[in-house]
């Protein structure tokens, strides 16, 4: 599976993942979620590892494009640059890639193109080098890069995971009536985004920054603390043990969830609860429902 989120600055908005970890204990190394810029996790060299550890505990594997709030120094001098699903990428740890400007990638059958960057509209509190990096804005050389790399895929491509945003996105409700007047301002990382809006053909695009959850259009979507799926779920069996807990409460709980999830079955057999599911159903909820209730004996994708 992949999913995509928002900005996680560190350990600041952390939280998310660790709840979503929580909520999907079913999620391997070989599963991803995409951070859509200021990751955060390569910031202070003298808390990096402490910083990374908590990225490190999860049980999936962490991608980042790369946003405005990074120590992009950092990032250029402990990193060596790899070519990693057909991009270029840079392995901060085993289970964390930073995905890198104007790549294209190919991840469980899909292509994702990646595009980082962003304006640091408080750039005048900041102190350059210490929490503030030129490298931050992208470049015309990364862009030309980025159409190279999209003319081998014939301009079209499943996914694109940005920070910010094109220019005309800024003038939907969905950013227009909740921005700052200084983050709604058109920057150059806006501008130079233009261009993939005007040339790339996408199944849907996904971008951060501006802090903010919601579509933008049918095709792009803003985030910030939701994690959605870009791949959907495979049919799963879930099966609970009902061993010394309310059975009654479990059962209503499980019957609760099975209202809105269309394509799920449930069947009770002694002391175990088994629920099975159609491709696209996210069982998530239903472990949140059951917390505290029916403990989890293992999930199995069919």
């Amino acid at each position: 599976m992949i999913y995509v989120t928002g900005d996680t600055h560190g350990y600041t908005d952390f939280y998310k993942l660790r709840m979503f970890a929580n909520a999907h204990p079913w999620l391997t190394r070989d599963d991803y979620v995409i951070v859509a810029g200021d990751f955060g996790g390569v910031f202070d060299p003298f808390t990096l590892d402490e910083d990374l550890v908590l990225y490190e505990r999860l049980p999936f594997t962490v991608l980042f494009v790369d946003g405005n709030h990074e120590n992009f120094d950092l990032l250029e001098r402990l990193f060596p640059v790899i070519e990693w699903k057909g991009g270029k990428a840079q392995k901060v740890r085993e289970n964390i890639y930073h995905l890198m400007r104007g790549q294209v990638y190919e991840i469980q059958g899909k292509t994702i193109f990646t595009f980082g960057g962003g304006t640091s509209v408080d750039r005048a509190r900041r102190v350059e080098g210490l929490s503030w990096w030129s490298q931050e804005l992208p470049t015309y050389e990364q862009q030309e890069e980025g159409i190279k790399n999209l003319a081998r895929y014939g301009n079209k491509v499943d996914y694109v995971i940005t920070h910010s945003i094109d220019e005309r996105a800024l003038y939907y409700p969905v950013l227009r009536n909740v921005l700052s007047t200084a983050k709604a301002k058109v920057y150059f990382d806006n501008q130079i985004l233009n261009w993939f809006e005007d040339n790339v053909d996408y199944g849907h695009w996904y971008f951060g920054h501006y802090h903010v959850d919601g579509k933008v259009t049918e095709k792009k979507t803003a985030l910030y603390s939701d994690i959605l799926p870009l791949t959907k779920q495979p049919p799963q069996v879930c099966v609970y043990s009902l061993k010394m807990v309310d059975k009654d409460a479990s059962l209503i709980a499980a019957k609760e969830w099975l209202k809105t999830a269309e394509g799920a079955t449930m069947k009770v057999s002694e002391d175990r609860l088994i629920i099975l599911t159609d491709d696209g159903v996210d069982v998530s909820a239903l472990f949140s429902a059951l917390v505290g209730k029916a403990k989890p004996c293992s999930v199995t994708a069919l």
